[in-house]
């Protein structure tokens, strides 16, 4: 039996990653939606609602894509040497930095959008670009639960019987 004071902390530096990265998913893929709706929108009463709610969405959402990424950097040198299959670990940064970029090239293009004289322009871009992140970021997800569930990525696997978890 391990006493309780030698597990692993739960505060490793690569499990910030999956105690952060759950934000932006929500906050991003919300924004994507109520892009859509914004796209769609005739309704001149709810239309600065949803204007505030994509912008302010958005905005939280790729700041916190943004420290998804810094700490998923922090938790890929300690898993890229635990996992079996390390090019599932490579496409999900990848795909990462994509749906980052996308989105933040999308929040770039929204709040531009009062400098140039076809603001609806500007908006229907942000709006694609938006969408082209969710579909990365969907995408990005795939593969980490992979990485999680698959090849136990940030997972410590107790004794069969559990016995380090007995006082």
């Amino acid at each position: 039996m391990i006493p309780l004071q030698q597990l692993p902390s739960m505060w490793r530096k690569e499990l910030w990653h999956p105690m952060v990265v759950h934000f932006p998913i929500a906050l991003l893929l919300l924004a994507a939606l109520v892009g859509i709706f914004l796209l769609f929108s005739t309704n001149k009463e709810n239309g600065p609602f949803l204007v505030r709610s994509f912008s302010w969405l958005l905005g939280i959402g790729t700041a916190m894509a943004w420290l998804a990424i810094y700490t998923g950097l922090w938790s890929y040198n300690t898993e890229v040497r635990r996992i079996c299959d390390p090019d599932v670990l490579k496409s999900h940064l990848w795909w990462g930095y994509c749906a980052a970029i996308l989105y933040t090239v999308g929040l770039g293009l929204y709040k531009l959008r009062h400098l140039v004289p076809f603001k609806r322009l500007f908006a229907l871009l942000a709006i694609i670009f938006v969408l082209g992140g969710a579909g990365a970021l969907v995408y990005t997800g795939h593969l980490g639960a992979s990485l999680v569930y698959q090849q136990g990525a940030g997972v410590r696997q107790p004794a069969a019987d559990c016995g380090e978890f007995r006082r």
